[in-house]
């Protein structure tokens, strides 16, 4: 599972079997759609997501075309190979679609819109919030602001960049936030990355109460 979804790529790596010994750039088609696929799938490398691998889609559904058109199709191995390989395709999207049918649409799901009136319940339009491991369309579907200047996404590969929870912090300290929305950190995946700065600050000078920190 965690070489996936880059073991799609191997229809291209088939395709042709002059693509890994002859690197004629511009005359092997197998090889232009390989770059072109791997480019496209860049965004999954950080975060994968999906959504994030649908750039390299296109040139994966050519090269397929291609793949299952070859002479190398009517390799009996080939064929029980390619069988697998589409069977366990199947196994991890149809996992993800059952995982996801019923949830409704991405980032506005039912939990979501019960946060969302919480905040426009408890604080006017144009004021200042945080939000602690939520999802950051809060702000926007509450007509609300961050209280951090700069605003940065709290993923890992952002926040632990030198001098960013410090800026946060400062932004806490000048612009003190109406409300500070939280949601608990989980043991893996995204959730699970604590900025620990920035939670000590708000830990310090704030006490939990529900789904919020209040001051103390």
């Amino acid at each position: 599972v965690a070489a996936f979804p880059f073991l799609i790529f191997l229809p291209l790596l088939l395709n042709h079997k002059q693509s890994l010994t002859k690197l004629e750039f511009g005359k092997s088609s197998t090889i232009n759609l390989l770059l072109w696929a791997i480019a496209g799938s860049l965004g999954a490398y950080p975060r994968f997501e999906f959504f994030h691998f649908q750039p390299a889609v296109p040139f994966l559904a050519i090269a397929s075309a291609g793949f299952f058109t070859n002479k190398i199709w009517k390799n009996l191995p080939i064929k029980i190979f390619t069988t697998l390989y589409i069977v366990g395709c199947l196994g991890l999207f149809g996992g993800f679609f059952i995982r996801n049918v019923g949830e409704g649409t991405r980032f506005y799901e039912t939990d979501v819109k019960e946060v969302a009136l919480y905040i426009k319940y408890n604080v006017d339009p144009g004021e200042r919030i945080f939000v602690m491991n939520w999802w950051d369309n809060l702000y926007a579907l509450t007509d609300t602001i961050p209280s951090t200047d700069p605003w940065v996404p709290q993923l890992s590969w952002y926040m632990e960049a030198p001098g960013i929870q410090e800026e946060m912090i400062d932004g806490l300290r000048q612009n003190p936030p109406k409300l500070i929305i939280f949601n608990p950190y989980t043991d893996f995946g995204l959730s699970a990355y604590k900025p620990e700065k920035v939670y000590e600050f708000v830990t310090e000078n704030y006490k939990l109460s529900g789904k919020q920190y209040v001051s103390r």
